[in-house]
């Protein structure tokens, strides 16, 4: 969790977008503390997977269009 949070802080100060990844990783340990409070400590663990969706999201919207040619199969 301390990684994690450090890693957001990172993000943060080199200004990588979405932003909401960033805040995301360097609120971990608040986050995890007001999940705790509601849900099981599995739950806890909630913020990084959003945070890394949300990059693997805008990575897939990102891609060049040439890409997703280049994997398609060639007719014959």
């Amino acid at each position: 969790m301390i990684g994690s949070t450090m890693l957001g802080i990172l993000l943060l100060r080199k200004g990588f977008r979405p932003r909401a990844t960033s805040w995301l990783l360097t609120l971990n340990i608040s986050l995890a503390i007001v999940i705790l409070q509601i849900r099981s400590m599995g739950s806890a663990i909630l913020p990084i997977v959003f945070a890394f969706a949300l990059v693997g999201r805008e990575i897939a919207r990102n891609l060049p269009a040439q890409t997703a040619a280049a994997s398609a199969p060639a007719h014959s």
